[in-house]
Formats: C-alpha cells, sequence, structure tokens
C-alpha cells in the first residue's frame, strides 16, 4: 500500500508530515522542522539510493536550489521567527522567486519568471500488474 495524497507540493508535503508527526505523538513539534527539512532532502535521497548524487550542498554532488522571498508574512517576524519553522509551516511556493537546475548558472525560473527552454522530461510510463 502506498500512501499519496495526490500533491507534488514539497513545501506541502513537508507541512503534512510535521503535523501528522505531531498529531499520532499528541505533542506540537514531535519532529523539529529542520529534522523535516532533513527529511524531505537528505532523507529523500537516501531512499531513492542517490545519497551519493544528491541530497546536500556537498561539493560534487547535483543540487537543484531555490530562492525563496523572504519579505512575505511568513517569514515574519524576524529574527525571532525560526526560518526552519517558517519554511516548514507558513510559506509555500509562492515564495519561490528563483530556481536552478544541478546548481548550474542557468536559471530556470529567475525572478517569478521561466527564463530557459528547458522541458521537463516525461513522466515514465509505470505499468503495474497484480
Amino acid at each position: 500500500m502506498v500512501c499519496n495524497n495526490n500533491d507534488y507540493n514539497l513545501f506541502i508535503e513537508m507541512r503534512t508530515l510535521a503535523k501528522l508527526a505531531s498529531f499520532r505523538e499528541k505533542r506540537p513539534a514531535a519532529l523539529a522542522a529542520r529534522e523535516v527539512l532533513e527529511m524531505a532532502t537528505a532523507g529523500g535521497a537516501t531512499a531513492l539510493g542517490l545519497a551519493d548524487e544528491i541530497g546536500d550542498l556537498t561539493p560534487g554532488k547535483k543540487a537543484d536550489l531555490i530562492v525563496l522571498d523572504r519579505t512575505g508574512i511568513g517569514w515574519t517576524p524576524l529574527p525571532a521567527n525560526d526560518p526552519f519553522t517558517a519554511l516548514i509551516y507558513s510559506v509555500n511556493g509562492l515564495q519561490v522567486t528563483d530556481t536552478m537546475e544541478d546548481a548550474n548558472s542557468c536559471c530556470v525560473i529567475k525572478n517569478g519568471h521561466r527564463s530557459t527552454m528547458a522541458q521537463p522530461s516525461p513522466a515514465r510510463q509505470t505499468t503495474f500488474s497484480g
């Protein structure tokens, strides 16, 4: 059985994980926000068997990077609000201003607009049997 909420938004997935952990453990912040982020990045790479290639910002690894607009309401009040907590519980993809694929110098999204003609690879077709 696969748990899937049919949402491919990493911000929402991280928020859901944090809230479900709190619900299960019957206490707020059962998982620290920084731990949730690590699970979504390095933990995801490990789960995929790709920890030697992706998952953190180690030199030589591939990395997709995003830049977030930190002037919005989800980040405030600064500096009192922990940026990891804001990232998990308050912000979403609308705050993404720039993205870079494989951490090269070519931005795919710059200032909120597509800046290259990079096309996403087609989804792999999977056949389920049984």
